[in-house]
This record gives C-alpha cells, structure tokens and sequence, in this order.
C-alpha cells in the first residue's frame, strides 16, 4: 500500500478519520499533533477547519447580538422620551395620551404577547374565550410596559459592556483557531 498524499512512499497507518493510508513522515507528522489516533493531514486540517468554522460563526453571532442589543437600547429610549413628551403635552385629548402611552410601552410587546398567548393557549374554551383572554392580558402586559420600559432599557443597557468583552473573548478565540489552521495548511504543504 501507498502514501495517500506521498504515491511513491509505502504506508505505515491508517487514517482514523478517511481510513486512508499514509507513510511515516505523514505519521509522524499526525503523532506530533498528540493524537492517540493518527489521523492523515487532511483529517487534521478538515478538524481544524470545523473548529474555525464554528468559532467564526459563534463570533459573527456575538457581534449581531451585541448589534442589536444597542440599536433595541436606541430605539427603545427614543420612542419612550417621545411617549413622556406626548403624555405631558396631552392635557385633555386622550388620543395623544393613549398614543404616548403606546410610545412607552413599545419595549414590552414581546413579553406582552408571550404573556397574552399562554394565558390563551392555558384555556380549553371556544376561540372567542381564547382571543378576549389573549387581548386582556396582552393589554394589561402592555399597560404596565410604561412602568417596565425603562427597566428593559436599563438592563440592555448594562449588557453592552458585556457584549464587548463576549466579542473579545470570541475574536480571541477565533483568531487561535485561525492562526492553528494557517500553520497547519502550510505545514502540510511542507510534507
């Protein structure tokens, strides 16, 4: 038997990973990775490929996350102070009141409607029954977002430090992982 990546060297193992064979200087190369099962260059370079794959996604997932945490802080403080403006200047037209009040809780529609379609989802009535329970407790939910929104602002707010160093520590490791595979390829170009 022959060398998968060395036609003209005899083999000496077998690849772990493809099961194809592979001479000593292959071998050794595998052996000085510290596997207990040798695998050939290119199962250590497909391996290594797979931890930098993940590691990029983990790290481009972070950086939207923290993305969005911040232009949901923007948004959401936005439209809060625009409520507190309408609110004030309602006097006695409860169309603008309403409005501000909308405004506010803007920051608690998804737990609003969370809220509202488990209390729906908890009755085993006829679907008007459902939909009055679900629009109750989404109302109510979103009543009480004047008072919650600032609290969901404050803590999206808090995260943002936290964010930043998550996307420190993944771009750490994906720069490792990055840095693991280019020695590896080029190695592997060398045997």
């Amino acid at each position: 038997m022959k060398c998968y990546n060395h036609e003209q060297r005899d083999a000496v193992a077998t690849c772990a990973g493809c099961q194809m064979s592979f001479c000593r200087a292959c071998f050794d190369w595998s052996r000085g990775r510290g596997s207990e099962n040798p695998l050939c260059p290119k199962c250590w370079l497909d391996t290594v490929g797979a931890d930098f794959v993940i590691a990029k996604d983990a790290l481009e997932k972070a950086k939207a996350e923290a993305e969005k945490n911040k232009t949901s802080v923007i948004i959401f403080s936005v439209l809060y102070v625009i409520g507190i403006v309408l609110m004030a200047s309602a006097s006695h037209n409860e169309g603008v009141l309403i409005a501000g009040v909308i405004l506010m809780g803007i920051p608690t529609i998804r737990i609003a409607l969370e809220i509202g379609g488990n209390a729906a989802k908890s009755l085993n009535e006829n679907f008007l029954s459902k939909a009055f329970c679900f629009l109750f407790a989404t109302a109510i939910t979103f009543i009480f977002g004047v008072f919650i929104s600032p609290i969901i602002i404050i803590s999206r707010l808090i995260k943002i430090p936290f964010k930043k160093k998550e996307i420190e520590a993944k771009q750490g490791s994906f720069d490792k992982i990055s840095s693991k595979y280019n020695n590896l390829a080029a190695e592997m170009a060398t045997l």
